[in-house]
């Protein structure tokens, strides 16, 4: 036999002997059969198992919000009429303070800009209160954007197992508090939009070009996939951040625009200075 030839059994005997180990060592392959050298050593998979790799293992709650879906949907449905009603309760208290404000006449014509540019109509921004009813209505939505971020920091800032229970609980919360909101604030728009004149007690006629803005191209991102992204993904890092940097970037910029609108940039420096500082903040938010 040449020294060829003994080098080949020989690498032939190494490579049997570790197979043989392997199938000992793993309980996936004990009922396997010992496979011979003209087989090429391929694995039958009617004889031998394929071992997968381990999957970590879902957390309790997981297993409860997959199980429960539904009761899951219901519980948004119910947060959203509960976050509905307390948004509109911060609402008028807060129309009751901005309209004692020496600020409120300064107001008044850069909110009515703003509004023109969401597609509200000059006849509907004639109406001193409906234009301070909009002020303060983003005050009370940023506001709630920025309790729920508060909720997801835990999560954020010391990743998903490091914090624990509660944490992980807080993400939930904040996640659904943020989805209810997104329901209440859409089903409220369609109705005031195309159902007007029964809907009056919600307010003014919403104009289409809002609609669409708000409804189709904003709040439908958060509706259809907030539920799924946190019932099949809670542990990705990725999704922690980007919510919290949303519903920040979000709570932040808009409270800032109505600070901005308070302050007297023609006569005061020290306005005028705040004002810049401001819209610095806001152009850094964005990018």
């Amino acid at each position: 036999m040449s020294f060829i030839s003994r080098a080949h059994v020989q690498l032939e005997v190494q490579e049997d002997a570790l197979l043989a180990t392997n199938i000992s060592s793993n309980p996936v392959y004990v009922e396997g059969e010992a496979l011979g050298r003209n087989e090429s050593r391929k694995l039958r998979p009617k004889q031998v198992g394929i071992a997968l790799p381990s999957l970590s293992p879902m957390s309790a709650m997981d297993t409860i919000m997959l199980q429960h879906w539904k009761l899951v949907i219901a519980v948004v449905v119910s947060l959203a009429v509960i976050t509905g009603c307390l948004v509109e309760l911060v609402k008028q208290q807060l129309i009751s303070w901005v309209d004692r404000q020496p600020w409120r006449s300064r107001m008044i014509p850069l909110q009515r800009n703003m509004m023109h540019n969401f597609g509200y109509s000059k006849s509907t921004t004639a109406d001193e209160t409906v234009i301070v009813d909009c002020y303060c209505f983003v005050i009370a939505i940023c506001s709630h954007h920025l309790v729920m971020s508060l909720a997801l920091t835990p999560v954020v800032v010391l990743g998903w197992d490091s914090a624990g229970s509660v944490g992980q609980f807080l993400f939930y919360a904040g996640a659904v508090g943020d989805l209810a909101y997104s329901t209440y604030d859409s089903v409220q728009i369609t109705l005031r939009a195309f159902f007007p004149v029964s809907f009056k007690c919600l307010g003014v006629q919403l104009p289409r070009k809002y609609f669409i803005v708000m409804v189709c191209l904003h709040h439908m991102l958060s509706i259809m996939l907030t539920l799924p992204m946190i019932l099949y993904y809670p542990t990705l890092r990725a999704l922690h951040v980007l919510m919290w940097s949303l519903l920040v970037a979000g709570g932040i910029c808009y409270l800032l625009s109505c600070y901005k609108f308070s302050l007297d940039t023609q006569s005061s420096l020290r306005d005028f200075l705040r004002y810049k500082a401001a819209s610095n903040h806001q152009s850094k938010g964005s990018v």
